[in-house]
């Protein structure tokens, strides 16, 4: 198979890694990076790009039917594409034969998106032939909104980025420490850090919008860091006693990457309990899994005072997340099997509603299939 992915290609674990994810299954993948145009600091360009109008649509319909016609691929794959217009589709639909398909991490059904570009990627909905929705409830709002085809693509990690790094064998200084390292966003997470840190447990705390969210005094008080990446980010989570893990209340999410990254790192993952992650891992077994700030301060607070049950967990967690198909290369090899299914379908009664069916890249049914529906 041959896939084009359309993306800004502006981090190692979004479009890089979907691509790489591609190549390790076998597929021939092309970049078409755009980065370049949305990341612009000229104003103008900017402008365009939040009202989904002028030039630099044309610029970017363009530059992606003439990658499609140099290496022709069976499916061009957009990940999040707020900047393509249904006129840009329809445009780049007329120059090659392939399969549109998109991936958006962000929920595109949101009440909290409102502008402009998020009513035109709702309104370009029946133009893909497939999409894969990262969030179960977006399946039924694909549909509801023309979808031909939806796949769930959950979140996942990176196996050569999120791998151990610490020796689990042995003492470190700052595994008594709790790790954030994520966004900051009015929910439970300030009130968390407050939690815990009055319970005398030590939190590093690292975001790059602390201050943005509750003003530079607060992000002083807190001794917020700078955010980390890399293999930084990876020692942070394998020498922390536990990562905390929250999810996005703007995107309705239930889970995120870092469900997957923390134990990958051979971390231990601390994150609101819900149904879909109670399905992934074992509470007080494979992670902490709390409800209510109370609930992870006691957790936490009984798991520091015994060393050996928190190396035994964060064992458990990273055999667990290794039984179960959570990478990105998992991902897309269920993504492979599903445009291949879309493919067929089209082939043989173009056109026709597509029905449910459960797949993996070998063609037998499992717990984590890609769901065509």
């Amino acid at each position: 198979m041959k896939i084009l992915v359309v993306g800004p290609f502006g981090s190692p674990q979004r479009d890089e890694a979907i691509a790489r994810g591609f190549r390790e299954c076998g597929a021939t993948v092309m970049e078409c990076s755009y980065g370049d145009v949305l990341y612009s600091t000229n104003l103008l360009t900017r402008i365009q790009l939040r009202l989904s109008a002028g030039p630099v649509c044309q610029v970017l319909a363009k530059r992606v039917s003439q990658a499609a016609q140099q290496f022709q691929p069976d499916v061009i794959l957009f990940r999040r594409p707020l900047e393509f217009t249904p006129a840009m589709l329809r445009y780049i639909k007329k120059q090659t034969p392939a399969l549109l398909a998109s991936f958006n991490n962000d929920d595109p059904f949101s009440p909290a998106y409102k502008d402009r570009r998020w009513r035109m990627l709702r309104a370009a909905v029946p133009l893909f032939d497939l999409h894969f929705a990262f969030r179960r409830r977006n399946i039924e709002q694909y549909k509801a909104h023309g979808a031909k085809a939806v796949a769930l693509w959950e979140p996942f990690y990176s196996p050569w980025l999120h791998r151990p790094l610490i020796d689990s064998e042995s003492l470190n200084a700052n595994e008594t420490a709790i790790l954030f390292a994520m966004h900051a966003e009015r929910d439970a997470r300030r009130d968390a850090v407050v939690g815990l840190r009055q319970a005398g447990l030590k939190v590093d705390v690292h975001s790059w919008n602390w201050g943005r969210e509750f003003g530079e005094d607060d992000a002083r008080a807190f001794s917020v860091m700078p955010p980390i990446w890399g293999d930084d980010y990876v020692r942070a989570v394998g020498n922390s006693m536990a990562t905390l893990c929250f999810f996005s209340k703007q995107n309705g999410d239930e889970l995120t990457s870092r469900v997957f990254e923390i134990p990958a790192c051979g971390g231990l993952l601390a994150a609101e309990r819900n149904e879909r992650i109670g399905q992934l891992f074992k509470g007080g077994e494979e992670a902490i899994l709390f409800t209510g700030i109370g609930d992870l301060v006691g957790q936490l607070c009984q798991l520091s005072k015994n060393p050996v049950r928190l190396r035994q967990m964060k064992k458990n967690a990273r055999a667990r997340l290794l039984a179960d198909r959570h990478s990105v290369v998992d991902r897309c090899a269920d993504a492979m099997a599903a445009m291949q299914q879309v493919q067929e379908e089209k082939t043989i009664s173009p056109g026709t509603e597509m029905i449910e069916r459960k797949v993996t890249s070998s063609g037998v049914k499992s717990k984590n299939s890609t769901a065509i529906i």
